[in-house]
């Protein structure tokens, strides 16, 4: 996906419900660098969402935040559109007792989304983590299919 197809993909985006586009890929993969260019050629703000839900979170005690972090998060993305989101580990968190993929479809219902999901696409699934850590997540392809999932790797080789 160049840039002419990203902002093709980011129009189609708009007849979607879940108005969410997933850049998929493990660490050190291109993910970062890719939202980066697209910032730049959309001049759509990035946010890195470790950084700022931790700091709103410290705010809290620790016994709030699961009830908290959805409403954070809300606020945090504003009403920018689109909206990239880089560094999102910390919605796997079990403290936060949150559905990652279901918080960021919930915030995408207003607007367009463009998320880098450190993980893999295998066989239709989205996958987070290695089966048996704390974090892994795997959403079946029917829990996807109201969204755009790419493989960066892909990307890469497409720029």
């Amino acid at each position: 996906m160049t840039l002419q197809p990203i902002v093709v993909t980011l129009q189609q985006l708009n007849s979607y419900y879940h108005r969410l586009l997933l850049v998929v890929g493990p660490p050190a993969s291109g993910k970062t660098r890719t939202l980066r260019t697209w910032q730049q050629v959309l001049n759509a703000p990035s946010i890195n969402l470790n950084l700022v839900l931790s700091q709103r979170l410290l705010e809290l005690p620790a016994r709030q935040w699961p009830g908290q972090t959805q409403d954070l998060l809300h606020e945090l993305l504003g009403g920018a559109d689109p909206l990239l989101l880089d560094n999102i580990e910390l919605l796997f968190d079990p403290a936060l007792q949150l559905d990652p993929l279901r918080a960021l479809k919930a915030a995408s219902r207003s607007r367009r989304l463009v998320v880098a999901w450190p993980g893999s696409l295998e066989g239709g699934s989205l996958i987070y983590a290695e089966p048996g850590h704390a974090e892994y997540r795997r959403y079946a392809p029917d829990d996807i299919a109201d969204l755009i999932a790419v493989d960066v790797t892909r990307l890469r080789r497409e720029e």
